[in-house]
């Protein structure tokens, strides 16, 4: 589970911390950071998991307007592992060119240092494993680079961050057309979700008949999923419906996108809530109440919260809906807050007295909410 969050000269986010809780319901007005907290997990798994250049992933330009002369930006992350504290930081430079160099990253258990990289070696001291240090050039993260059998808790520390999901929907991105290849990870636009859900299909069918399952009662006459291989290279995703005709008749299918946005939304929601939360991992989703309707999205909110809470996933949500508000912001509403080119600061969310029987959407509008 996520426990810290500190980013210091990265966009709005200066001496920035936040400590999210178990259920994260993350509310604010537009540019108030809420997406740039995203932005820098995202960054910090692909950078972890070796998925990126570090200019592409902390490009120059996203240095703090007011403070570019400074050329230093640090994250740091706090992680709970079982019964184990995770520390991580990254303090990056970017020099007159754009590129960008690892000053230092450094990964604590429990407060002992674990890994120490500082721009010429990296120093790993396990008490697992024999200390031993190694040059290393620095253009890429040390984790995503492990000599094998290097650290046990390292290893770990490394497979629960590339664990961490985020995800901002773009259904229009969805196509139904993929190529016979692997897809290791989904992209956080889903851009790759088709043939992402195809290998799903094909190694974890019981997940995909608990997908199934749930999306029967919100997509009408839905069966399930079939894929056709349309050349020796592309595969097609489809879905099947049954027919209102005679029991003989073939049932219709409609490849992936021919269905509307919000449906292709409800697929991914739903593939979300049964491979990542009901594994008990930590889920970052932006806005995925966007294209569907509220009687669509009140039973996935539901499942989401019994299943997090059964299987000790975190989540963290961003939305601007006024429904997920009432329903979620008084127990796990964080509210993200800037004025003008300021800094952003949070604020948990707390119904005050006398404000009982107001919805909290209605509070929100009006400022009435926060500790």
């Amino acid at each position: 589970m996520l426990t810290r969050l500190f980013v210091d000269n990265y966009k709005c986010f200066e001496n920035f911390e936040f400590q999210p809780a178990a259920f994260n319901l993350i509310l604010g007005a537009n540019g108030s950071g809420k997406s740039t907290l995203f932005e820098v997990i995202h960054a910090l798994v692909r950078h972890i998991g070796g998925r990126g250049a570090l200019e592409a992933l902390f490009p120059q330009e996203d240095v703090t307007r007011d403070r570019s002369s400074d050329v230093r930006q640090r994250f740091e992350l706090g992680l709970r592992i079982g019964d184990e504290s995770y520390d991580y930081s990254l303090v990056l430079a970017h020099d007159r060119r754009g590129h960008a160099r690892i000053l230092e990253e450094i990964v604590h258990v429990d407060g002992k240092p674990l890994l120490v990289f500082k721009g010429e070696e990296v120093l790993i001291r396990d008490a697992d494993s024999i200390e031993f240090r190694y040059p290393f050039a620095g253009g890429q993260s040390p984790l995503a680079a492990l000599p094998a059998m290097a650290s046990r808790r390292l290893a770990r520390f490394a497979e629960e961050i590339r664990g961490l999901w985020v995800i901002r929907p773009v259904p229009q991105k969805m196509s139904a057309v993929t190529r016979n290849e692997a897809y290791a990870w989904l992209e956080s636009d889903l851009s790759n979700f088709t043939g992402w859900f195809t290998d799903l299909l094909l190694e974890k069918p019981k997940v995909v008949s608990r997908i199934v399952k749930s999306l029967r009662p919100v997509l009408d006459g839905f069966t399930g999923f079939t894929v056709s291989r349309e050349t020796a290279r592309t595969r097609t995703l489809r879905l099947l419906f049954r027919t209102r005709h005679r029991a003989s008749d073939e049932p219709p299918t409609f490849a992936f996108d021919e269905i509307s946005d919000g449906q292709r939304m409800l697929v991914a929601l739903y593939t979300l809530l049964h491979h990542v939360v009901r594994q008990g991992k930590t889920l970052c989703i932006d806005e995925p109440d966007n294209f569907v309707a509220l009687p669509e999205i009140q039973p996935w909110l539901d499942e989401l919260r019994d299943t997090a809470e059964e299987t000790g996933a975190q989540i963290l949500m961003i939305s601007h809906h006024p429904r997920v508000a009432n329903l979620l912001a008084s127990k796990h509403g964080v509210w993200f807050e800037r004025h003008g080119a300021r800094a952003t600061a949070t604020t948990r969310v707390a119904i005050r007295p006398g404000d009982d029987g107001i919805p909290v959407a209605e509070l929100l509008s009006r400022g009435w909410l926060g500790e």
